[in-house]
């Protein structure tokens, strides 16, 4: 059953406590953004003959050396990559380093760099600090500051850092860009930085069609049910390609809960194959079946993976208007895993609930692969909000579509309405480790888990379906 008492709500929850310490625990997608670059030589070595010190080494000659080449050898076995090595044992050698050559930012900035490979945040933070004392206009120090300090939850030092990051240097990895718009957020500052725009969500217009100049597709009903019994809507939206990769493993999942959900397909460009799987599957699923379509040919929208992403949330206030209902929307390439939990959850929802990663970066802590919306007036204003602040981004060109955007959308709007939307656990509603509790598999990046890939040939071999 469900564990309600895992439900979080309030603004406290989604940006959480400022903890150098666990910043390992956020996404080691973005610990491998820190680590790829490399560690850069030390001023104070910079006009050594390399060749003539690696010689001298081979040759077991070290003490030839003069004292800055064999500081430089000492250097280099110091920050080189292996195991992790005691803090005290690495600080004791740095602070040699640092006695010998303090005015030598290169080499604080190497060792912040060497510091976050190691797991010792809180060093590498001061060991970077000083470093852009020393040379304010070092960009990749400042950026890597950025993006500590957003990993941390210190969302002040990474607006300040992540400004002055972009400020010398605009060419920088849009991680760092999230970065400072998300910390601006959670400080409660929407701002626009480049092709993030939060300032959109409180400026308190809507989408005006008009200003579409005929980019809006144009959104048609297949399918729909002869009746609106009072059943939530399972409801995703993806292009032929995701339907034939994915979407077909989740409606198959389903199957269990035909009698307690309808589903809703939002097809982008559909084929006439896909519509006709899609008929199989009405007829042999007990339940309701909804098949909505858009056609973007001819668009830029037709290709843009951004809006493929986003075009659920637009769509989705008018259908729950139209079938009067809660809809439930995932992601095209998730599957049930547990669905007594999910109906334990859908019979007792009174609120707008969203997938919550409370140990993930800002920007990835509400994401969009479990967004549950009630009919009430909360909820479609909520939606509502939600589909006119992407209207305006992909319809209305009033900025740019780009990865996240739908994010921006959740997070922005839960800051707006969060006395009436609550967090529900990532690893209860859609997990991507797969964990048995969980109410879905999802994938992460294309990248399917084992007990994903098992789970889709069980699926499909007790299927009717080809």
């Amino acid at each position: 059953m469900f564990d309600f008492g895992e439900m979080k709500s309030g603004l406290h929850h989604l940006f959480g406590d400022m903890d150098y310490n666990n910043v390992a625990k956020a996404n080691v997608y973005y610990l491998k953004l820190l680590n790829k670059y490399g560690i850069p030589k030390p001023a104070f070595c910079e006009k050594l003959d390399e060749n003539k010190i690696q010689a001298l080494v081979r040759e077991k000659r070290e003490h030839k050396l003069a004292l800055p080449e064999q500081n430089y050898i000492r250097f280099r076995r110091l920050v080189a990559p292996g195991k992790k090595r005691a803090r005290k044992e690495l600080l004791t050698k740095m602070q040699g380093f640092i006695s010998t050559y303090p005015n030598d930012s290169q080499l604080h900035f190497a060792f912040g760099l060497f510091m976050v490979r190691q797991g010792y945040y809180v060093d590498a933070v001061r060991f970077l600090r000083t470093c852009t004392h020393l040379d304010p206009k070092n960009s990749l120090a400042w950026a890597h500051l950025g993006l500590l300090a957003s990993l941390a939850n210190d969302y002040g030092n990474a607006i300040q850092c992540s400004r002055e990051a972009l400020r010398h240097n605009n060419h920088f990895h849009h991680t760092q860009t999230k970065a400072l718009v998300f910390s601006f957020l959670a400080m409660g500052i929407p701002t626009r930085v480049g092709a993030l725009n939060a300032n959109m969500l409180f400026d308190g217009k809507k989408f005006n069609p008009q200003a579409a100049q005929g980019i809006i597709p144009k959104v048609s009903i297949e399918t729909a049910p002869a009746s609106t019994p009072e059943l939530p809507v399972l409801y995703f939206a993806c292009n032929d390609d995701y339907f034939n990769r994915f979407a077909k493993n989740l409606l198959r999942s389903f199957k269990t809960l035909e009698k307690s959900f309808s589903v809703h397909t939002h097809l982008i460009n559909p084929a006439t194959d896909t519509l006709s799987w899609l008929e199989m599957f009405r007829q042999q699923y007990a339940g309701e079946v909804i098949v909505s379509r858009e056609n973007t040919d001819g668009t830029d929208l037709a290709e843009n993976k951004s809006y493929l992403a986003s075009s659920r949330f637009i769509t989705a206030p008018d259908f729950m208007k139209h079938f009067q209902r809660d809809y439930l929307i995932v992601d095209a390439d998730s599957l049930l895993n547990n669905a007594d939990a999910l109906l334990s959850f859908t019979q007792n929802a009174d609120q707008t609930a969203l997938y919550f990663n409370e140990n993930a970066a800002i920007w990835d802590k509400i994401s969009a692969p479990f967004v549950y919306l009630c009919n009430n007036e909360a909820g479609l204003m909520f939606a509502e909000d939600c589909a006119s602040y992407l209207a305006r981004i992909f319809y209305g060109r009033e900025g740019q579509g780009y990865w996240y955007v739908d994010q921006l959308a959740l997070a922005g709007n839960f800051v707006k309405h969060h006395q009436h939307v609550q967090l529900c656990p990532d690893q209860l509603c859609s997990d991507i480790e797969c964990g048995e509790h969980a109410m879905f598999w999802t994938l992460s990046n294309d990248k399917q888990h084992k007990k994903y890939v098992e789970r889709c040939e069980q699926i499909n071999l007790a299927s009717k379906l080809p």
